[in-house]
C-alpha cells in the first residue's frame, strides 16, 4: 500500500531520508542551485569569452589560434570586434577580421574596421546559421587580422572576443 503526504510548507529533516525513487515534477532551474554548490565541470554548460588582441599598429596580416574546443559539443554564439585607434583620414586603411573554425568562417561576412568606425566601440559579427558554428572536441577556432594597406594611418590594437558555449564533458 502506498501512502502519500502533502506538506504545505518547508520541511526540515535532521538525519537521512531513504527513498526508493524521487520524482521531480519540474526540471532543476538555475535558481534551485546554491551559489556555493560545488558542481563538477562536466555537469554544467560553459560560456567562454575568448579574447585575442593584437597590440600596436596592424600593418601585417596575422593568424591567431584562439581556442581549442574541449567539450563534446557546443557552438560559437557571438563575435565582437573593437580597436583602440581607427584610421583618421585614409579610407583605404582598414583591417579585416575573420573568425574561423579551422579554415571555414563562422561569420556571414568578415568584419572591417576602418575610418567609418569609432575607437573603443564594439561591433558585432553575424554568426552563420549553418553547422559551421557548431563545434566538437578538438575543433580549433582561428582569428585572422588582415590590414588592407600598410600606411602609418591604420588600425591600432584590434581586439576580438569570441563567445563559445560548450558542454562540460
Amino acid at each position: 500500500m502506498t501512502t502519500s503526504a502533502t506538506f504545505p510548507n518547508d520541511v526540515t529533516i535532521r538525519g537521512m531520508i531513504n527513498a526508493g525513487s524521487v520524482n521531480f515534477n519540474e526540471q532543476v532551474k538555475n535558481s534551485d542551485i546554491s551559489p556555493t554548490a560545488h558542481l563538477d565541470y562536466d555537469k554544467v554548460e560553459h560560456l567562454h569569452a575568448i579574447q585575442i588582441e593584437r597590440q600596436g599598429i596592424s600593418t601585417t596580416a596575422s593568424t591567431h589560434i584562439a581556442h581549442i574546443v574541449k567539450g563534446a559539443f557546443g557552438s560559437v554564439v557571438a563575435v565582437r570586434v573593437a580597436c583602440a585607434v581607427v584610421p583618421s583620414t585614409d579610407s583605404a586603411a582598414a583591417c579585416v577580421i575573420d573568425v574561423k573554425k579551422g579554415t571555414t568562417s563562422v561569420l556571414t561576412e568578415t568584419i572591417t574596421l576602418d575610418n567609418t568606425k569609432t575607437a573603443y566601440l564594439s561591433i558585432s559579427g553575424t554568426i552563420v546559421t549553418t553547422g559551421v558554428k557548431d563545434v566538437v572536441a578538438g575543433n580549433i577556432l582561428v582569428v585572422t587580422i588582415t590590414p588592407t594597406t600598410h600606411t602609418s594611418d591604420c588600425v591600432e590594437s584590434p581586439g576580438v572576443t569570441i563567445y563559445v558555449r560548450e558542454d562540460g564533458t
